[in-house]
């Protein structure tokens, strides 16, 4: 029977790096919102000569959006979080957003269901900051035969996610993300101070482990068994190689 190894966080959190290491060790099968979100809408803008304290690079923007149906509005938008002259544009989209994120996260859960009904051993990487989004993969699970649930939130203080953040918009940090606002950050903390992962209701065998790569603390949640273990090594490690004890 197959397992699902879930890796969710923050933006900015080392989200990614965790689902990596976890997927290289057990040799998973990974499904990444991220990568999905790329291949359906793979228009992206190109920032490198629009001065966005120019109120008339709204227009140029919006323009660009309506002549690229197959734009990523979160690479597009997300950038202009930090200037509220672009507070119009961005609750213009937010709605063609909503629907850029469902198309993503129907696209993997799809991906999901048929994977696990072949018996696989499945990583999911993405945000899953809502306790529906998680709900229904754990459905999902059940529904196709998985023994059990895993679930790493990855979690960091804001003054660390800053400094990461900054790192990308400088081009220093490569990453598969869109997000590099602060703004996106507090967005998705907020949902998940909202709504833990140890408050989950799965209805299937499941482990949760909170992962803060800042200060380097994990703690566990729920049930112990050998792929639990196997987990926390590679966290272990990853603290280890990072400044933890």
């Amino acid at each position: 029977m197959s397992k699902l190894i879930i890796a969710c966080g923050y933006v900015a959190s080392g989200k990614t790096t965790v689902a990596d290491a976890l997927a290289e060790t057990a040799k998973l099968s990974v499904i990444r919102t991220d990568d999905i979100r790329k291949k359906l809408f793979p228009g992206k803008f190109n920032f490198g000569n629009v001065d966005l304290n120019n109120l008339e690079s709204a227009k140029k923007i919006e323009s660009w959006i309506k002549n690229n149906q197959g734009a990523d509005l979160q690479q597009v938008l997300n950038p202009l979080y930090s200037f509220g002259a672009y507070a119009e544009l961005i609750s213009k989209y937010s709605s063609k957003i909503k629907e850029q994120k469902k198309e993503v996260y129907d696209a993997a859960f799809a991906e999901l269901g048929r994977l696990l009904a072949t018996g696989k051993d499945i990583l999911f990487d993405a945000t899953f900051s809502s306790a529906e989004m998680r709900q229904k993969a754990y459905r999902t699970a059940v529904e196709n035969g998985a023994e059990a649930v895993y679930v790493i939130q990855v979690v960091c203080d804001e003054d660390i996610v800053a400094s990461r953040l900054a790192r990308r918009v400088s081009g220093d940090q490569t990453t598969t993300s869109n997000a590099r606002q602060l703004a996106v950050f507090r967005s998705v903390k907020k949902e998940f101070d909202e709504s833990r992962i140890q408050d989950d209701v799965l209805g299937i065998s499941c482990s949760r482990i909170v992962y803060d790569t800042g200060i380097q603390a994990i703690k566990q949640f729920g049930e112990i068994d050998e792929t639990t273990e196997m987990i926390r090594s590679v966290l272990f490690d990853l603290s280890r190689r990072h400044g933890g004890n």
